[in-house]
Parts: structure tokens; C-alpha cells; sequence
């Protein structure tokens, strides 16, 4: 009897950016600007601390300034929840979902706040706007930036809700088609 190989094909994260690093919650905002490092940044952070960001975990604040050049801290959302999305203007599955989340984003404007966080530069942000019309802020930083790195996100993209009171919601990776996501968005709501 001859056995021929299994193949098993999975639905994976349109890329892998590196080691998933440790993650850090600090009690004080890391900023954040388009030229300082991640390790510049987060060794900055006061007593910052390992976490996990599951569900209930603080989520780590910081302050960043936008493609258009308005001041974020995620702080100052507290009472809104807040969509944190790891996207590239590259990446399949980001180009996939962007209509579901366009439209999750509209049916919620006045309680949900969504910050696009990209590691693309701002010229291809804006030259990419056919394909992806988001209308909330993009923030750009590089791969390995303090945001990408405080929130341990290592593939693309990837989805972080924080809840009313600043705490992690939900965390997901990978596109959101055919999952439950935005039913576990709308739960928050």
C-alpha cells in the first residue's frame, strides 16, 4: 500500500513581519513621531511593564500624529471604542476587508473611533486612495515602530478593539471575512 502525502492549506495573515516581540503597557503614553525607533520609544516608557494584550488587558497608550497632521492619544478616547488596524496598502486580505470595515465604521461614526496605523509611507497612503477610501486617520510608522510593537502585532492585518473603559475587547488577527469579528464588534455596541 502506497501513502501519498496530506497537503493542508490555511487561510493565513497576508504576511509575517517578524517574532511576535513582548508587549508593553506602560502607565504614560509612549510618543510616537516618523522618526523615532521603536526601542527609542518604548525604552522611554516609565516602569514599562510585560503584558499579554488578551481580553480585560490595559491597553497601552500612546500619542501619535496622523497622515494630515492632527495629535491621537488613545486616552483621549476613553468613552468610544476604538478600533486599532494593522494594515498595508499591499496586503490582499487588507484590500479585502476594507469595505466591511468602511462600512462597520459608518454604521457606528458617533461611538467608534478608528485609527489606521500602516507601515507605508504617507505619498502611498494617499496614492492608494482608490483603492482604499477609509476616511479615518492613518498613522504611518515603520515595521518594528513603537505602536506595532507595544500592540506585538507581527503579521497583517491585524485587529485590536478597545473598549469604553481603554481595556482590550478583542484582538484579531488576520482578514475578517468570514469570521464573526464585526458580530463580536457589534456586541460592544
Amino acid at each position: 500500500m502506497k501513502f501519498l502525502p496530506l497537503v493542508l492549506v490555511l487561510a493565513v495573515p497576508c504576511t509575517v513581519l517578524g517574532q511576535a516581540p513582548d508587549l508593553r503597557a506602560t502607565t504614560a503614553p509612549v510618543a510616537v513621531n516618523s522618526t523615532a525607533s521603536a526601542s527609542a520609544a518604548i525604552a522611554g516608557a516609565p516602569s514599562a511593564v510585560a503584558t499579554t494584550l488578551g481580553a480585560g488587558a490595559l491597553a497601552p497608550d500612546f500619542v501619535v500624529t496622523d497622515i494630515d497632521g492632527t495629535r491621537h492619544q488613545l486616552s483621549a478616547y476613553r468613552g468610544k471604542v476604538v478600533l486599532l488596524y494593522f494594515w498595508a496598502t499591499w496586503c490582499g486580505p487588507c484590500k479585502a476587508e476594507a469595505p466591511q470595515l468602511k462600512a462597520t465604521a459608518a454604521r457606528y461614526q458617533s461611538d467608534l473611533v478608528v485609527l489606521g496605523i500602516t507601515s507605508d509611507s504617507a505619498a502611498e497612503v494617499r496614492a492608494s486612495a482608490t483603492e482604499f477610501v477609509h476616511g479615518w486617520p492613518e498613522i504611518t510608522e515603520p515595521v518594528d515602530g513603537p505602536i506595532t510593537t507595544l500592540y506585538g502585532v507581527y503579521a497583517l492585518p491585524m485587529h485590536y478593539v478597545v473598549d469604553r473603559e481603554g481595556r482590550v475587547a478583542l484582538a484579531h488577527e488576520g482578514g475578517i471575512d468570514g469570521t464573526d469579528f464585526v458580530d463580536q464588534l457589534d456586541r460592544l455596541f
